[in-house]
């Protein structure tokens, strides 16, 4: 999940991603054809994950700090 999203957030390489998240190549590697096999998966339980934090009363947005 966090992987994912900062390697797409940022438009990282899989090498780049490997340097700044100082982790080996392989894995990152094996991070992304994981998602990309599993997508429909992964998303289903986040989106399971997000309702039941909903129904115990987790706020799932912040606060506006605004003030």
């Amino acid at each position: 999940g966090q992987l994912v999203s900062a390697v797409r957030a940022n438009r990282l390489t899989p090498e780049q991603a490997s340097d700044n998240l100082e982790l080996p190549l392989a894995a990152i590697c094996e991070a992304l054809t994981y998602y990309a096999e599993n997508r429909a998966l992964i998303e289903l339980e986040a989106s399971e994950e997000r309702r039941i934090l909903a129904e115990h009363g987790f706020p799932l947005e912040p606060k506006d700090l605004s003030r």
